[in-house]
């Protein structure tokens, strides 16, 4: 789809949305094994929302009131480099896929493993709320997901099923910012009053690795109308942070710090039937 935004300002409506995908499933060998396959897949690309207030006032001195500079003056006087609005798109593009196996293994268990991927790439995301960002605070956000799981399900008798879980999934986030250098950036946070405000800090990007790995084990049992389950889980998830941010007190530029979490844990549920 390619249309234009009526509430844009001329020049800054351009919207381009497209969505495509599809699935197929079958049989792998007859009343044994099955398999699923699904595609999905986005390109969208659409101008920035800007107020009046900057659209009047990127470069047009005394916009606002007699004697005041513009936006671009500012950063001039600033030692910034200039905005410039035109031919900048936010684009969110993505594909994701689902690879499914279930395999009947007896006439009581089933097993079902599962591969899921998504790669996000988002380019020049907002630093602030619509309208009021510049693009010398816009990001690059790519994200991939991938995530393997196996579901193994036993059935002992009608009224005893056991299922256990084990999973696999690894985050790799990015926040980019746009262009050279890490310059301070400018914000427009009050739209009614017109006014810019001054620095608002260190542009920076960071990179984060989680891996983590659940698992689950868990029984359901029925007596009479009542239907008891218990389940036990360990979630172990480790996560690498990546800050290209200059004098943090925390960690030197570029230099990961890891940091593992774990989720013990168990329940007991009890349901009762009308």
């Amino acid at each position: 789809m390619d249309a234009k935004n009526l509430l844009s300002a001329p020049g800054f409506n351009t919207l381009r949305f497209n969505q495509f995908g599809g699935t197929v499933g079958g049989p792998i060998q007859k009343d044994k094994n099955f398999y699923f396959l699904g595609y999905e897949g986005q390109r969208r690309a659409e101008s920035p929302l800007y107020s009046s207030f900057i659209l009047h006032c990127i470069d047009t001195p005394n916009c606002f009131a007699p004697n005041t500079p513009s936006i671009n003056q500012v950063k001039q006087l600033l030692g910034l480099k200039p905005e410039n609005l035109g031919s900048i798109l936010q684009i969110d593009d993505y594909d994701k896929l689902i690879a499914k196996d279930t395999a009947v293994l007896g006439q009581n268990t089933s097993l079902n493993l599962t591969y899921l991927f998504n790669d996000s790439r988002k380019q020049n995301v907002r630093g602030a709320a619509p309208g009021e960002g510049l693009p010398s605070s816009y990001r690059d956000n790519p994200v991939r997901d991938q995530t393997v799981y196996a579901n193994l399900v036993h059935v002992f008798s009608h009224d005893l099923t056991s299922e256990t879980l084990a999973q696999y999934g690894r985050r790799v986030f990015n926040l980019e910012p746009k262009g050279l250098g890490f310059e301070p950036a400018l914000a427009i946070p009050n739209l009614i009053l017109g006014y810019v405000s001054a620095l608002r800090g260190y542009p920076h990007s960071s990179r984060r690795k989680a891996p983590c790995t659940p698992c689950l084990l868990a029984c359901a049992a029925i007596f009479g109308r009542q239907t008891v389950e218990v389940a036990g889980q360990r979630w172990n998830t480790q996560a690498a942070f990546g800050e290209d941010r200059p004098h943090t007190a925390f960690m030197s530029a570029g230099h990961p710090a890891m940091h593992e979490v774990q989720f013990p844990g168990t329940g007991v549920a009890v349901v009762t039937r009308p």
